[in-house]
């Protein structure tokens, strides 16, 4: 490691520990002309020429060996969390890992994302699922040649209570209170008539006022929906009824 230091400085070792120099260090000291600890240094293109040892050591160095993941583990934090947890272990063949879900109500597994390196090393993922019911995760692994290996299939259920959306008083006229589901994050209110039409569209911050004051356009009397909808979570509808 020393002689690598010495290199990268342009200096190169010619000669022999306590003062015992070899003649060519000697003959060409004015090309050198330093001794280090008893060390006589050679001229730089010998010095560059010996470098190609320390670069080839390096290139050599072997590549991270292929993971394979084990024991995954599927744990609901709250109503709109997952945390997916494994192991890892060294592996004989190189695969291509995916985070696979299953809703209860869906007929195939779909991709969550792909599991690069730097994830699987880090053994945890955070799923925003607001499912209602049950969700089942898997992890698959894919050979170079196609073939594919599965984890174990693991199944959440979502116990925790989402608040429903509420909408008071009732009837109304123009101005009313909106209890929502979830006032932590972006989310948009739309209000449509029994055709289906959007009458009245709004988007809100995360960490807006709940319940939330509004004041609907001059609509004609009658049964409207108001529809909550905030990234991945599963929407939610409330019936408004607007009175003369």
């Amino acid at each position: 490691m020393l002689y690598c230091v010495l290199l990268l400085f342009g200096w190169g070792y010619s000669g022999l520990i306590n003062g015992q120099t070899s003649s060519y260090a000697v003959e060409n000291s004015r090309v050198s002309g330093y001794e280090v600890g008893g060390y006589s240094i050679a001229p730089l293109s010998e010095t560059i020429e010996n470098s190609s040892i320390c670069t080839a050591a390096a290139a050599e160095a072997p590549p991270p060996f292929p993971l394979r993941i084990t024991d995954l583990e599927a744990t609901r934090d709250n109503a709109t969390t997952v945390t997916l947890s494994w192991e890892i272990e060294e592996s004989d063949s190189e695969y291509r890992w995916t985070l696979e879900r299953r809703l209860d109500v869906e007929a195939v597994f779909t991709t969550v994302r792909e599991l690069p390196r730097a994830l699987i090393l880090q053994r945890e993922y955070l799923d925003p699922n607001a499912h209602s019911g049950t969700s089942y995760y898997r992890v698959r692994g894919e050979a170079a040649d196609g073939a594919n290996i599965y984890s174990r299939i693991r199944a959440v259920d979502n116990e925790f209570q989402r608040p429903e959306l509420r909408v008071f008083p009732t009837p109304t006229r123009r101005a009313a209170s909106v209890q929502l589901p979830d006032a932590d994050h972006p989310f948009a209110l739309r209000l449509s008539d029994h055709f289906g039409r959007t009458v009245w569209a709004r988007r809100f911050p995360a960490a807006s006022a709940n319940p939330l004051r509004l004041t609907f356009p001059d609509l004609p009397p009658g049964v409207y929906l108001l529809h909550w909808s905030s990234g991945a979570a599963p929407g939610t509808v409330a019936r408004v009824v607007v009175g003369y």
